[in-house]
């Protein structure tokens, strides 16, 4: 094949590309145009719902702003984004269904619109609208007669079942925005048991008020909390009157944000809401007890199959494990100085540890426990620490976990987690554990 005819296929490849990814484009912007569900843009583009019962003079407005939904009508509340999503995807998943002509021949009071039963109005962020009035049930099926539009639709049920609720289902049911996954805690108790949490390791751990994890029960009483639902929306702020039985002050804690909430016996209030809320006593269960009957006594929480490298420091000797498809190795660094120059200079050997050595090794970190006989962390530097990480390239101001210990002049062994301000005293020698995986 000669150079011009390369060129000409080269072109023509390119031009081929160009082509489909035009065709494609054009394809997506037709299936826009020719949308079979009930919704005429995308839900990506609704700025607004409104739901409305005209034969009791009553209607709930929600607007989407700043990434969640607002009720700004009858009152001024979060909204439900759970239960706004759930219409608009109905909405948007069903197919238009016409009407026999005979139900279209019919007066707009026969069919239910004088007034309609419910109306449902959404609004676009380009100014578009769609309006669906809901009449009566067909007594021939189990549609509703809806006018979607100005156009006579069956309208299913399970989009009537959505919009004919009370109006304080509309109101989000959750007293903070955060979600279930809050970075950090802080319990401000009126009986004194205060905490702190961060979270850490797949889990939380107490910054303050204890040293240690929270234990696995207790973080399922944390995740009820967090999650726990709104049982009763009671009088707005400010009050003229004082609740009973102040428990304390629960903030939470994520990016720059902050949400702060007074915790009383059976209700709370809450920065982002601004109403007195119910919520089940059961839910506050975990802020009622000490820290030490919320702590885990295991010391260190890691995933062992997250974890592919470690630094090991033995005084001034360093190690650096890594975890290859082989298996993991060990580097050894080794300093020596230039003949004549008496510059340091760096070399290391390399070699790879007996099968399943390492993995047992990390099992026997993660299974140590706190006892009675802990000290303050000792002020001088640790004799020996563990560094492990999920980076390939082992890093000390990253690692995943520290673990540091000291040997006391009887030969006892403390060891602490990262800048932990308590050690814990251990029947294990960790010298003579990573001597064992090196030698």
């Amino acid at each position: 094949m000669n150079v011009v005819n390369k060129v000409f296929l080269i072109i023509f490849f390119f031009t081929a590309c160009l082509f489909a990814v035009w065709w494609f484009q054009v394809y997506l912007e037709e299936e826009e145009v020719a949308r079979e569900g009930l919704l005429s843009q995308t839900i990506s583009k609704v700025g607004s719902v409104k739901v409305s019962r005209p034969g009791y003079g009553h209607s709930v407005l929600l607007k989407y702003e700043e990434g969640r939904w607002l009720m700004t009508e009858p009152l001024l509340d979060l909204g439900n984004p759970s239960l706004v999503d759930n219409l608009l995807n109905t909405l948007n998943g069903l197919k238009k269904r016409s009407v026999p002509a005979e139900i279209g021949s019919q007066r707009a009071e026969d069919l239910g619109f004088d007034p309609a039963q419910h109306i449902l109005e959404i609004e676009y962020v380009d100014g578009g609208y769609d309006v669906l009035q809901v009449g009566h049930r067909d007594a021939s099926s189990d549609f509703f007669i809806a006018s979607l539009n100005g156009a006579l639709v069956f309208l299913d049920p399970s989009v009537v079942s959505l919009i004919h609720r009370p109006v304080n289902s509309w109101r989000s049911e959750r007293y903070h925005n955060f979600g279930v996954y809050v970075p950090e805690i802080k319990w401000e108790s009126e009986s004194g048991n205060s905490w702190s949490l961060a979270r850490e390791n797949a889990g939380y751990r107490f910054v303050e008020g204890y040293d240690g994890y929270l234990s696995k029960q207790s973080e399922n009483l944390l995740a009820s909390l967090l999650g726990a639902s709104i049982t009763d929306f009671g009088a707005p702020l400010p009050l003229n009157y004082e609740i009973p039985k102040f428990l304390g002050v629960l903030s939470l804690y994520r990016g720059g944000d902050v949400a702060t909430v007074e915790v009383f016996s059976n209700a709370i209030i809450s920065s982002e809401r601004e109403y007195v809320l119910g919520i089940s006593p059961r839910k506050l269960g975990l802020l009622l007890l000490d820290p030490q009957e919320l702590a885990s006594r295991q010391l260190f929480r890691f995933d062992a199959n997250h974890i592919v490298s470690a630094i090991v420091k033995l005084g001034e000797e360093e190690y650096v494990f890594s975890r290859k498809s082989a298996g993991w190795r060990v580097r050894n660094d080794l300093s020596f100085h230039g003949p004549g120059t008496g510059e340091a200079l760096i070399s290391y050997e390399e070699e790879y540890l007996r099968p399943g050595v390492f993995e047992k090794f990390l099992e026997i970190i993660q299974s140590l426990e706190s006892g009675e006989n802990s000290i303050t962390r000792p002020a001088r530097e640790p004799d020996g620490l563990i560094a492990l990480s999920i980076s390939k390239k082992p890093n000390l101001k990253k690692a995943k976990l520290i673990l540091c210990w000291w040997k006391s002049a009887n030969g006892e062994t403390f060891i602490a987690n990262g800048d932990s301000s308590v050690a814990h005293k251990v029947q294990l020698s960790f010298e003579a554990g990573v001597r064992s995986l090196i030698d």
